[in-house]
Formats: C-alpha cells, sequence, structure tokens
C-alpha cells in the first residue's frame, strides 16, 4: 500500500487505529490525540503511516502550547522522512513554535529556510507573510 510516497505492508489493523487516532485529533482532544499517536508509534514501529504519526502529534503538541514537545518531534520526523509530502507544514509548525516561544531568531531562520526550499507551497507562503512581521 502507497501512503503519501512509502510504500509498505499494513496490517489489517492499522489503518483503522490511524484513523482512530486522527479522529481524536480532529474532535480537538489534543492531548488524547498525543497519547493515541505515541500508542500506535509503539504498535506499529514500521507502519507507513509513521511520519503522518508523527506530524500529527506534533501539531496536537503546538495545540496544546507545548512547544518544547512538538519541535523536537517535528524535527525528528524532517529528519527521518526529508521527502515526506508534509515536510513544509512540519517546518511551518517549528517556525511558529519558536515564534510562540519568543526565539524570534530562530524562528526567522525557519521561517527563511522553509521560504528557500518550498516557496511555492502554502506553508511557504504563510512563512514569507509570517516573516513581514518579526521584528
Amino acid at each position: 500500500m502507497m501512503i503519501e510516497g512509502r510504500e509498505g505492508l499494513v496490517q489489517p489493523t492499522e489503518k483503522s487505529d490511524y484513523d482512530a487516532a486522527l479522529k481524536v485529533f480532529r474532535d480537538g482532544d489534543y492531548k488524547g490525540a498525543q497519547a493515541s499517536f505515541q500508542s500506535f508509534a509503539r504498535r506499529y514501529p514500521n507502519s507507513v503511516y509513521l511520519p503522518l504519526a508523527a506530524f500529527w502529534s506534533g501539531n496536537a503538541a503546538c495545540a496544546l502550547k507545548d512547544y518544547k514537545t512538538a519541535i523536537p518531534i517535528m524535527q525528528d520526523m524532517i529528519k527521518v522522512y526529508p521527502d515526506h509530502p508534509k515536510v513544509a507544514e512540519a517546518m511551518l509548525v517549528i517556525a511558529n513554535s519558536q515564534l510562540e516561544s519568543n526565539q524570534k531568531a530562530p524562528a526567522k531562520k525557519a521561517y527563511q529556510d522553509l521560504v528557500a526550499k518550498y516557496p511555492d507551497s502554502e506553508a511557504g507562503g504563510i512563512a514569507k507573510q509570517r516573516l513581514t512581521t518579526i521584528k
């Protein structure tokens, strides 16, 4: 099965478990979503869904304003899956988390890196706008 550019075998309950964790996120239970995605990663350590599980777990941490957790989750996701389609969005979460943590210099660099690497992406466009507001 091919999931966002990654190919692999999917166990019978794997997709439904991933979908259930994503539903928890979409329902706004970010703490529950983090726990669900972490549990998913432990249960399916070789899953083609792992980059997405990491991405949504990092987003959940960001939504909880737990930037110290969100940033390394996204950094690891980018490091392990550098060609994943969600990398630009993960870079945006990192930059936004840094900005929200009052780390203006790292945030500015992260936005600049995002614009340089993904200038035509939606995340790149958002980064361009944010760069104009950082003093």
